[in-house]
C-alpha cells in the first residue's frame, strides 16, 4: 500500500505494527529450534485461550522449517516504516488483541494515531487472532469492509 497505493484498495493490519522489534530470547529461541528444540510460544496466546489451540498451534508450527521461521523473526525484527506512513493513501483497519506480548497495544494505538485508521480492540486475546478469535476477527474486517463499500470513507 505504501510503495503501489493504486494496486491496493485497503489494508486490514492484524496483531502488527510500524515497526516490529524481536526480543532476544525468541531470537535464542528460534536459534536452539535450528538445533531440534521446540520453539515455545504458548506466550503468545492470551490467558484465556484454550489448550487445545496452543497444541493446535504449536503442531502447525513445527511443520515450518526452524531456517524459515529464524527468517521470518529476522524479518520482522528489521521492518520498519514509521517514516513512511504519511504516504499511505488507503483505509485502514487495526486489530489487536488487548493481551499481545509480542505487538503491545501501544503499537496500534500509535498507528491509529498516525494514520487516522480504524482500530478494533479485541479484549483477552493475545497475538494470534486468527487462532484464538477467528469469528471476532472476521466480524471486525467484515463489518468494516461493509462500512468502506457504503461510506466510501477514509478510516
Amino acid at each position: 500500500a505504501l510503495d503501489h497505493p493504486e494496486r491496493v484498495a485497503a489494508v486490514v493490519m492484524v496483531s502488527s505494527g510500524a515497526r516490529l522489534r524481536v526480543s532476544p530470547a525468541i531470537f535464542q529461541a528460534a536459534e536452539a529450534a535450528l538445533g531440534g528444540a521446540p520453539m515455545p510460544l504458548d506466550f503468545a496466546f492470551g490467558p484465556g485461550t484454550d489448550p487445545a489451540v496452543v497444541r493446535a498451534y504449536g503442531e502447525a508450527l513445527a511443520q515450518t522449517p526452524a531456517d524459515t521461521a529464524l527468517a521470518d523473526w529476522r524479518a520482522c525484527h528489521g521492518f520498519d516504516v514509521r517514516e513512511r506512513l504519511g504516504g499511505l493513501s488507503v483505509p485502514l483497519l487495526i486489530v489487536h488483541g488487548t493481551d499481545d506480548a509480542l505487538t503491545p497495544p501501544k503499537f496500534q494505538e500509535w498507528l491509529e494515531q498516525a494514520t487516522g485508521a480504524r482500530r478494533v480492540a479485541l479484549d483477552g486475546v493475545g497475538h494470534m487472532l486468527p487462532w484464538e478469535a477467528p469469528q471476532a476477527l472476521g466480524d471486525a474486517v467484515r463489518s468494516w469492509v461493509d462500512e468502506q463499500r457504503l461510506g466510501g470513507g477514509r478510516q
